[in-house]
């Protein structure tokens, strides 16, 4: 009877493994007996341009039955929607009405991806969903590959009524308007770069405006903590943004100035501290001055020499408005920054006293007050004189795209028949002077390909070439078609390559079941000291090591016949392939032992509440062991457990084996797991002994419930 239990704890774990893998060997290679409806609302496209009609969504459904990747069943909206919601189907997908008119609308600047809608029944089954998601990108690609036919049909399509279109009338005024409109989006995306170029370059002088601002400011100490820096929002979205930020940066400025003047009533009035300190503090800050004066002093430059020049003739009155303005505002700032000087070497000198500190302070302040007035009126003048100027400039590019959009909307109408149809302020006046600057690249870049398209159509009218056109649009149909398809290719390259899905598994599966049989053996064998008294003679000889050690080789043999067997098995039977066999048998050797010991010691020392809390350990390592799921993907707490489970080790160690090395990766891993076991020797030698009176009371009160063992 006991040679049956002791089989029966040696085959248990290795069926609970080996199960478990071959359930979930190919699990991905059986979805075609998903059953998923799809259902065909697409009313196709038609055009003036096209020669025939064409129904994607139609396309789609004879490729669907051919496709056997999954079980599709076609039928209506109403019946897919249906069956997807009582569970007659995993999922329904219906393809929309305008699915064809969306796809043949990509070349509009303003065209957005056709929308499929999927009904998934989450209630069926927790993988399906996933598995379904995948089989949709199946659809969408074959959307796409339809769409390529369809396209490559009508562009040949086209070419053959090419010429009878080019000689109507209508083709001709065509032509000529797109001619027109040409040239005029040239002209106007010239202007317009030497707009924005302006702009960018006043953008970038405000920076250091803002540095400097921000320099006074953060000097203040903790009684200016209350400053904060402008907030601009997005610069990028337009030009009337940017004037806004530099009105901003003005703005920042008057009030670093109003906690200079509260600095000063600190540092002029504070009689504990020292001349030298003072005057140290009053030079500091008249250094930053005069770093705002000479950024006040480039400003006005880039004003008079960029800003001024791209200006209208009726707006020169306000910006010489706003330059006289900064013109006072920086000679104000000057005669601060000089009092500030003069009262810091008097101080320095030790001329004075307290009257000649409350003079200093009120002159300072009087100062102030003149230089803050004089900025608030370069803001104001800014903001009446050329700030609307440059806001009213921002709607230029709102008609120059106008036009564009218009011209390539006319030349989109004549060439589809041709086959070739295809969180700081300084970081963001610095981010949106960049963006300025390639905006006016891409301006003129634009500018340079008006100038081609408009002498290329010149020419084809005048010679009645129309290759010309052609070249506009493509060189080759299937060209434009498989670009919009495919434009990249992914090649596939495994990293410690794996049989199959339940062989990725393998690793978790053989752990639990390891940790079972542990588990199972020291709950069937027993582990008291009635065991010895009844088979040694004279066990009172026998030291409390002796006595612990002799009764865990009985589970050091139950475990290496557990793990010996199913490493076989999984070698043998299951066909796991490992990369080094030798390293899988010595990782199931090792985990069974640290597993044994500790399950084993864990019922000695502490009873029944070791079993509990052997099966609590159980219960951790199945989702926490970074057996199955990526730690990142799981909450916190288990991220945080992880590395205190044995199993997390045991696990490692066992894929470097099936998978391959890499490093020390193996060795390093069964060295942590070995650590383990110093614990539980520990307690199963020297606690043990402290905690059994505490045990015994324990188990003498679960006895006298009758109901559970002992």
């Amino acid at each position: 009877m006991a040679g049956i239990v002791m089989a029966g704890l040696i085959a248990i774990p290795c069926l609970f493994a080996w199960f478990n893998v071959l359930a979930t060997w190919d699990p991905f290679g059986n979805t075609e007996r998903l059953e998923v409806a799809v259902a065909n609302t697409d009313r196709g496209h038609t055009s003036d341009l096209t020669p025939l009609a064409v129904n994607v969504g139609d396309m789609v459904l004879s490729q669907l039955y051919r496709d056997d990747s999954m079980d599709w069943v076609i039928t209506d909206a109403d019946d897919a929607i249906e069956g997807a919601k009582s569970g007659e189907y995993y999922a329904a997908i219906v393809l929309p009405p305008t699915l064809s008119d969306d796809m043949f609308t990509f070349y509009a600047g303003n065209a957005e991806p056709s929308r499929i809608d999927l009904y998934v029944n989450e209630k069926k089954n927790p993988i399906s969903p996933l598995l379904i998601s995948n089989g949709t990108q199946g659809v969408s690609a074959q959307i796409s590959a339809s769409f390529t036919r369809a396209l490559s049909e009508v562009s040949f399509g086209l070419i053959e009524t090419a010429s009878d279109f080019f000689n109507e009338a209508k083709t001709k005024q065509a032509l000529d308007s797109i001619e027109t409109r040409t040239a005029s989006a040239r002209d106007q995306l010239l202007s317009s770069a030497s707009t924005v170029d302006a702009l960018a370059s006043l953008t970038e002088s405000s920076v250091p405006l803002v540095d400097s601002a921000e320099r006074i400011s953060g000097a203040l100490g903790d009684s200016l903590g209350q400053v904060r820096p402008v907030d601009l929002g997005a610069t990028g979205a337009g030009l009337g943004g940017d004037g806004a930020a530099l009105a901003a940066a003005l703005g920042a400025t008057s009030e670093g100035f109003a906690a200079v003047s509260e600095r000063v009533d600190q540092l002029l009035a504070d009689s504990s501290a020292t001349s030298q300190a003072t005057a140290a503090s009053l030079t500091d800050i008249a250094a930053r001055i005069d770093v705002q004066v000479k950024q006040y002093t480039a400003l006005r430059d880039t004003i008079n020499g960029q800003v001024a020049p791209a200006l209208p003739p009726d707006a020169q009155p306000g910006v010489r408005a706003v330059v006289g303005h900064l013109d006072d505002a920086i000679a104000r700032q000057t005669a601060v920054r000089d009092r500030l000087n003069d009262a810091a070497a008097r101080l320095t000198a030790g001329q004075g006293g307290r009257d000649g500190k409350n003079a200093d302070r009120q002159e300072i302040k009087d100062s102030i007050a003149r230089a803050r007035e004089a900025m608030d009126s370069a803001k104001n003048s800014y903001d009446t004189g050329i700030r609307p100027r440059l806001e009213a400039l921002s709607g230029s590019l709102d008609n120059v795209r106008a036009n564009v959009d218009k011209a390539r909307s006319d030349m989109d109408g004549v060439s589809s028949a041709l086959a070739n149809r295809p969180g700081s302020l300084r970081d963001t006046l610095a981010a949106s002077g960049a963006d300025l600057r390639d905006t006016a690249e891409s301006l003129r870049a634009n500018a340079a390909r008006m100038q081609e398209a408009q002498q290329s159509i010149a020419q084809a009218r005048s010679s009645g070439d129309l290759t010309k056109l052609a070249d506009l649009v493509s060189s080759h149909p299937e060209e434009l078609a498989g670009a919009l398809v495919d434009p990249v290719k992914v090649e596939r390259k495994e990293v410690f390559p794996r049989v199959s899905f339940g062989a990725g598994m393998a690793p978790l599966y053989t752990v639990l079941a390891l940790w079972v049989g542990a588990l199972l053996t020291s709950v069937a064998v027993r582990t008291d000291d009635r065991s010895i008294e009844q088979n040694v003679v004279d066990p009172d000889r026998l030291t409390a090591g002796q006595k612990y050690f002799g009764r865990y080789l009985t589970f050091v043999t139950t475990g290496l016949a557990q793990s010996t067997l199913l490493m076989a098995g999984l070698i043998v039977y299951v066909g796991i392939e490992p990369a080094h066999p030798f390293l899988l048998f010595m990782a199931g050797w090792v985990s069974s032992l640290v597993f044994h010991l500790i399950c084993y010691t864990l019922v000695l020392s502490l009873s029944n509440a070791g079993k509990a809390l052997g099966v609590l350990i159980l219960v951790l390592q199945v989702s926490a062991a970074d057996g199955a799921y990526p730690l990142q993907l799981l909450p916190g707490w288990t991220q945080a457990i992880s590395p205190w489970l044995p199993a997390t080790y045991s696990i490692r160690a066992m894929r470097a084996a099936v998978f391959g090395t890499y490093g020390w990766d193996f060795w390093r891993a069964l060295g942590i797991l070995v650590l383990f076991a110093l614990p539980f020797l520990f307690l199963g030698l020297w606690l043990r002994h402290r905690l059994h009176h505490a045990i015994s009371r324990m188990d003498e009160a679960v006895a006298q419930t009758k109901v559970m063992m002992t």
